[in-house]
């Protein structure tokens, strides 16, 4: 039995991260055509902050876990999740 490289794992992953970020996007502003949305731009803050969580996690992981690399990765999204959990109060109601 084989096992799967590192390197190979990583770059599918980021591939897959890569793919799924503008398809969240679009079904994001999809799903809020038709909803009554009272605050504007403020109510994108929770979906981007989300968004932003792994796109960082890719990027720390490319540049090896170092420890700048590693405080960086795990301060920010501490950050963007209390971001985006204050900003869920001015999510359209659906």
């Amino acid at each position: 039995m084989t096992s799967i490289p590192g390197d190979f794992l990583a770059i599918v992953m980021t591939a897959f991260t890569i793919l799924l970020i503008p398809a969240s996007i679009v079904l994001i502003k999809k799903k809020r055509k038709g909803l009554n949305n009272a605050y504007g731009y403020m109510s994108y803050v929770t979906p981007a902050c989300f968004l932003l969580i792994p796109v960082i996690g890719v990027m720390a992981y490319w540049f090896n876990y170092m420890v700048f690399s590693s405080l960086f990765h795990w301060w920010s999204n501490l950050a963007l999740f209390f971001v985006a959990v204050y900003f869920t109060k001015f999510l359209p109601v659906p």
